[in-house]
């Protein structure tokens, strides 16, 4: 901490982010005592000088309201922003988005877009996205893995085949269909807004692969 912070002191970017995320975690055994908000100031002020790997950080607090009113939202939206960017927490900021659509914190959950981050932090050798991949590609009706087809009306949920999407759609219990009509016309908006056709689909949409 003593190092870091002399660092830090002059001027070196990465070790203001570090010194940033030991006080936002806090370690008792290293004697760190934690001090989220003040941990908070140091990496969003490292990312407001340019130093883009600390944007993961800085969405993190926001994910979990550490140093900082939680904003689930908002974390994700820097999420976004950090996995695109070309450093070496890429990897890290694809594999938090993954998680953040299968669990639905910030965004509405969306297993077709898990997966994409999942396959873009794992193609980028992150080791728990690897591990990952192959649970968050199951199928959401039997959890057959791997589920390669996704529902081309609403392209949030995965399947394995379409027999499994169709007795999804009309299941007594949270079906397909409920799901659907809600993801659907958001899914239409965003491809009107990117200039792209969204994909058909009628009373039970089919498989696309």
């Amino acid at each position: 901490m003593v190092w870091y912070q002399r660092a830090a002191d002059l001027g070196d970017a990465a070790s203001k982010a570090t010194l940033g995320d030991f006080l936002v975690k806090g370690d008792a055994r290293a004697g760190v005592a934690k001090d989220a908000a003040r941990g908070f100031a140091l990496v969003r002020e490292t990312v407001e000088e340019g130093y883009s790997p600390a944007l993961h950080d800085v969405a993190q607090c926001y994910l979990k309201g550490e140093g900082v009113e939680k904003d689930a939202a908002r974390g994700v939206t820097l999420l976004h922003q950090a996995a695109e960017q070309v450093d070496q927490m890429q990897t890290n900021a694809q594999l938090s988005l993954a998680k953040c659509f299968m669990t639905g914190e910030g965004v509405e959950a969306d297993a077709v877009q898990a997966a994409m981050w999942c396959e873009r932090a794992a193609e980028g050798g992150e080791a728990e996205a690897i591990e990952m991949l192959p649970i968050i590609r199951t199928c959401h009706f039997c959890g057959t893995t791997p589920a390669r087809k996704h529902c081309e009306r609403c392209q949030s949920l995965r399947y394995c085949s379409a027999s499994c999407q169709a007795a999804h759609w009309n299941r007594d219990t949270d079906p397909h269909k409920a799901h659907c009509r809600r993801a659907a016309p958001r899914r239409a908006a965003e491809a009107s807004e990117e200039g792209t056709a969204p994909g058909a689909g009628g009373a039970a949409p089919t498989s696309a692969s």
